[in-house]
């Protein structure tokens, strides 16, 4: 199942004039967020952030949660499409 979650954020440049993006996604129903903060590197092809995300789970009566932080990196594949279909 997939759902539409309502976010907020902001793209702004940083001191070293790279773009840098600010969102917060937040599953009303849980009471879930994700707080990410990424910065697009300068050549384009990569895009490195940090996430914050609070998962509220409820189950016989309980609600339950806990906080995740973790760090990642998305690269842009350079290559034709053709190939990467091969």
């Amino acid at each position: 199942m997939v759902s539409a979650l309502p976010a907020t954020g902001t793209i702004s440049r940083d001191k070293d004039r790279r773009l840098r993006v600010a969102m917060k996604i937040i599953d009303r129903q849980s009471g879930g967020t994700a707080r990410s903060t990424a910065t697009l590197s300068d050549d384009g092809m990569t895009l490195s952030g940090k996430t914050t995300q609070l998962l509220v789970v409820e189950g016989d009566g309980k609600r339950r949660s806990a906080t995740v932080d973790y760090e990642w990196v998305a690269r842009k594949f350079a290559g034709s499409t053709k190939a990467a279909r091969k």
